[in-house]
């Protein structure tokens, strides 16, 4: 598959990707800061088993929108699921997400959002359970 990135820390986020992930066998992937979609995308695109999921987390309806479009066009509308809230009020949907995919914690997080709450909401994501060590978390 080829990638092109738009940006230098997508660029980054896809190579980590395939260093991290290089057989593409992700079954649950999860993204903080939804934007236009691009890293959905790049996430959606290595997730090869049919019942893999990406939980792309926005609090923005209209970034929402925006998004589902690019996805769609993309052709990956089945791998993603819009969660429109602030992390801590999606744990609970994230931990449902987790239980069933028949999974113990998400495989790789990629946070691209409010960069004020990174250490915040990382600090979450492992209070929670919804990684642990062997996730993959790029920020």
């Amino acid at each position: 598959m080829h990638t092109a990135c738009c940006c230098p820390h997508r660029c980054f986020m896809s190579a980590a990707l395939n260093r991290c992930c290089p057989n593409a066998l992700l079954f649950l992937a999860q993204e903080l800061g939804t934007y236009c979609g691009y890293s959905t995308i790049l996430l959606a695109a290595h997730l090869k088993d049919p019942s893999a999921k990406v939980y792309t987390i926005d609090i923005c309806e209209e970034n929402v929108q925006i998004a589902k479009q690019m996805i769609a066009h993309a052709g990956l509308t089945d791998k993603v699921v819009h969660v429109v809230k602030p992390l801590d009020q999606a744990v609970e949907e994230l931990r449902a997400a987790l239980k069933s995919q028949q999974a113990s914690c998400f495989e790789v997080v990629f946070i691209d959002h409010e960069k004020s709450v990174y250490l915040s909401d990382l600090q979450l994501l492992v209070k929670e359970q919804l990684i642990r060590e062997g996730s993959v978390v790029v920020a």
